[in-house]
Order: structure tokens, then C-alpha cells, then sequence
């Protein structure tokens, strides 16, 4: 357990009003701290059990109420931070706990008191050996998560399941690189310590849990971040009217006007627990208008950084004048969608009359990968089966695990040098110097992933973009 000489004070809850805000304290003083600003709700000193909510009055130095509240002392080493921590639950008001926080800086301390840094609570309960890095760092993605599937994977990690994979790994190479290095360290004994072939084994397995480890990352940059879909086409198509229709709700202005989206629309849902960004983006076409020129430029902006491109076409109304130029960047998916299907008679049927055959010839026909009507809604639901199958494609659910940019990094590391290792044990020959050396670089990258040994600069980066109180 690290000592940390000071106390430490923060608003735990969101900034802003709310029905509750909880303002924490944790350090050697916080039970003293927490007996000079709260009493009975007869004025009286309150005898404090530990893990018990307590009723009272919260006072500032001056003896002036604050606040009605509950308060809650939790002894150390058995809380988040390992060290003595309380609660004040207070009424939401952010200005009442701004005053909160005040109070409890003006008190006489020893050890002193101090308002927290960003992260600074979970930094102590990663120092104090209460969770490890990936843990620590669960928390922060879990508080930021903007999805069902990015929830599960991060509780995955903080419930430890990054942690005990990387564990089992580093412990398994340990105990191969002591018989490596036991096996020159007594090489004029002539005894074979270990078993290159079993070792082979072992490296190769460790090779690929870190090869879906890199995998994971890819997965989890889609859960943090979204998937960016764009839609984009000529000017009236109806890109807005599908925006809107896909979405179930009025995002983006529709009229007759071309031209009428001139910035970017942006609106979210969730489909197949993962977030989908929609962008309406202004029409295709040559402008000589400089507002709606800046606007075509900030679609092609978007297009670059899409994942998914929608090119919505209108054939039926209009005299087709072909797709606009698009310039897509490489593995972008791109889905053709010919809108306004509502105006379709096709062999002098209603369009809800055509066979699925018939729909197949149309739409194989055209090259289009769909016939929708944004205005009737038809068909609207097969681009979410159509995002569902990229989606299946480029995310691997079966892996729950989060893997953030910095772990993936180590993860890399570990993998090439792992790589090393394989045909040192496949050659033969006395090559258990360079093997231990190899084996010994793998274990330095897993240590720095749960954070056995670790700057203080990446653990500041890290930390950093913690809110304050958490």
C-alpha cells in the first residue's frame, strides 16, 4: 500500500444540477475532515459507523447550514482509493456543492487538503494495488461509453477479464524463460531444462490470444467512437428525407429546393448494440454559390472519413444524369440506395404487389443494392440489415474484451517479438541467450499493459482525461 501525505476533495457526480451530488474525500483524514463540517440534525456531534449512511446537517466554518444531508464513512484499506474515504450526499445543486467543497477546503488539516486532480481518486486505488491499469482504465470507459456493447466490454475489464488474461500469459512465459535461462546458466551440467518443442507450442498460443487481443482493438475503436455512416448524392435525391426516416425523427430541413442542405446533419441510433453515426451531407453538383461550395466540401471531407457510404439516386422522376464523382477512400463500404420508390410502377404493379423476384430484377438491374422510399418508409428497415451485416463483418462480438490505443501498442510489441521467438525454437542450436532475451521483452510488454511498471508520464496522459471526482 503507497502512503499519500495529503487528503483530497472533489465533486464525484456530473457537473451539472441533478436530485443528488456527492462530494468525496479520501486520504489519511477524511473521518476527521468529515466530523468538523457535519453534526446532528440537532447540532450535535454524530458518532460515525462505519459503511452506515448518516442523517444530519452539513455546516461550513462559520457554523452557517449548507446543506440537509447524508453522510457515509468508509475506514481504508477495504474502499476504491485503499484509504479512509467519505460522502457527503447532497441536493444537486452545482452551486451548493461548489460551496461543499469550499467548506472542506477552509478546514484545519495536518496533512492539508487539496482539491483533486483529474482521475486522481482512480489513480490512488491503481497505486494503492487496488485495481490494475486495464481496470483503471475501465472506469474511464465505462463513464464515456455511448453503447450497449461498449458498457459490456468495458465492465469486462473492469471486472478483471483483461487483467487475468494478461496474468496467465506473463506467468506462462515466466516460468518458460526461467528454464530457458536455467539451461545456460548450468550449461557445463548438461542438463535440458526445458522442451523447445512444447515451448513452441506455448509461444504460438500466446502469438494468437495477443492476435485477437489486436483483433479486440479494432472492435473497441468501433464500440468508443461509432460507426460513420454518410450519406451522399445529388441535390434533391431525398438524402434528408432518408436521413430522417432512418433515424425516426425529423433531424434534417426537407423541401423541394435543391440545395437546401447546405451543412452537415448529423444524428445517432443504435443498432445491434453499437452506435451508428448518420450524416446528411449537402448535394453533389457544381456550385457557384460560395456557401453551398463550402458545404460540398465538407462533404467530401466526411466521405474521407466515413466508414460506410450511402449513395442515394433518384432515377424515377427525373431524367438520370448518372452518379456524382465520389472519391472514396479504400475499404470504405459504399450501399446504392434509389430513393423514391413510391413513385415506381413497375409491369403495372403497385410496388408493395412486386414479387421478390421481381424486386431482385430491379434492383440487379439498376446496380442497386436497395429500392427504398423514404417517404412511405418502405424498405427503410433493410438498410439497418444491410449496416448489421458490415457490422458482422468487421466486428468480432464473440470477443468482449475493450482494448484501448495505448494497450494495443504493447500488444504489438509483444506480438513482433514474439514473432522472434518462434524460429529460434524451430532452428535448434544454442540460441537460449537470445530466446531468454526475446521471452524477456514479451513479459516487459505485458507488464506495461496492467501497469506492473509504468512512467509517471503515461500515467499522467492516462489519468489526465479522467474527470475531476472520479
Amino acid at each position: 500500500m503507497r502512503y499519500f501525505p495529503d487528503n483530497i476533495v472533489a465533486v464525484a457526480t456530473a457537473p451539472q444540477n441533478g436530485a443528488i451530488g456527492i462530494v468525496r474525500i479520501s486520504g489519511v483524514e477524511a473521518k476527521n475532515l468529515l466530523t468538523h463540517v457535519f453534526v446532528s440534525q440537532s447540532g450535535l456531534a454524530v458518532s460515525l459507523v462505519p459503511g452506515r449512511l448518516h442523517f444530519g446537517r452539513l455546516v461550513g466554518v462559520d457554523g452557517v447550514v449548507l446543506d440537509h444531508c447524508l453522510a457515509v464513512y468508509m475506514p481504508g484499506p477495504h474502499t476504491f482509493t485503499g484509504e479512509d474515504v467519505v460522502e457527503l450526499h447532497c441536493h444537486g445543486n452545482l452551486l451548493l456543492l461548489k460551496k461543499v467543497v469550499a467548506a472542506v477546503l477552509s478546514l484545519p488539516s495536518k496533512a492539508g487538503i487539496r482539491g483533486a486532480e483529474p482521475g486522481e481518486f482512480t489513480k490512488r486505488a491503481y497505486l494503492n494495488g487496488k485495481v490494475d491499469l486495464t481496470q483503471a482504465e475501465a472506469v474511464h470507459e465505462l463513464i464515456t461509453a455511448s453503447s450497449d456493447a461498449a458498457l459490456n466490454s468495458s465492465l469486462a475489464n473492469l471486472d478483471g477479464a483483461l487483467k487475468q488474461l494478461i496474468d496467465h500469459m506473463r506467468d506462462q512465459l515466466v516460468t518458460v524463460l526461467a528454464d530457458v535461462e536455467a539451461s545456460f546458466e548450468f550449461s557445463e551440467e548438461d542438463i535440458q531444462t526445458y522442451n523447445p518443442a512444447q515451448t513452441l507450442v506455448l509461444v504460438e498460443a500466446c502469438a494468437q490470444k495477443l492476435k485477437t487481443l489486436e483483433a479486440a482493438y479494432r472492435t473497441s475503436k468501433l464500440y468508443d467512437h461509432g460507426v460513420s455512416v454518410v450519406l451522399v448524392g445529388r441535390p434533391n435525391v431525398g438524402k434528408s428525407s432518408l436521413l430522417n426516416a432512418i433515424l425516426v425523427e425529423d433531424r434534417a430541413i426537407v423541401t423541394e429546393v435543391p440545395g437546401t442542405t447546405r451543412d452537415v446533419v448529423e444524428g445517432a441510433k443504435i443498432i445491434d448494440g453499437v452506435r451508428f453515426i448518420f450524416r446528411d451531407t449537402a448535394g453533389l453538383r457544381p456550385a457557384q454559390d460560395p456557401i453551398e461550395k463550402t458545404g460540398i466540401d465538407k462533404t467530401n471531407e466526411w466521405i474521407q472519413k466515413s466508414d460506410v457510404v450511402i449513395v442515394v439516386l433518384d432515377h424515377f422522376n427525373q431524367e438520370p444524369d448518372g452518379e456524382p464523382d465520389i472519391m472514396l477512400p479504400q475499404k470504405t463500404t459504399v450501399i446504392r440506395v434509389l430513393n423514391k420508390a413510391d413513385v415506381l410502377e413497375y409491369k403495372q404493379k403497385k410496388l408493395e404487389q412486386l414479387s421478390d423476384s421481381e424486386r431482385e430484377e430491379l434492383q440487379r438491374l439498376g446496380g442497386y443494392d436497395l429500392v427504398v422510399s423514404a417517404k412511405s418508409g418502405y424498405q427503410i428497415p433493410h438498410i439497418e440489415t444491410l449496416l448489421k451485416k458490415w457490422l458482422d463483418h468487421h466486428c468480432d462480438k464473440t470477443n468482449c474484451l475493450h482494448i484501448n490505443e495505448r494497450q494495443v501498442r504493447s500488444i504489438s510489441q509483444a506480438l513482433a517479438k514474439l514473432d522472434l521467438c518462434q524460429p529460434l525454437l524451430q532452428e535448434g542450436g544454442l540460441r537460449e541467450e537470445l530466446l531468454a532475451a526475446c521471452l524477456r521483452d514479451v513479459i516487459g510488454c505485458l507488464n506495461d499493459i496492467v501497469g506492473i511498471v509504468t512512467s509517471e508520464d503515461v500515467l499522467a496522459n492516462i489519468f489526465g482525461r479522467f474527470c475531476i471526482g472520479k
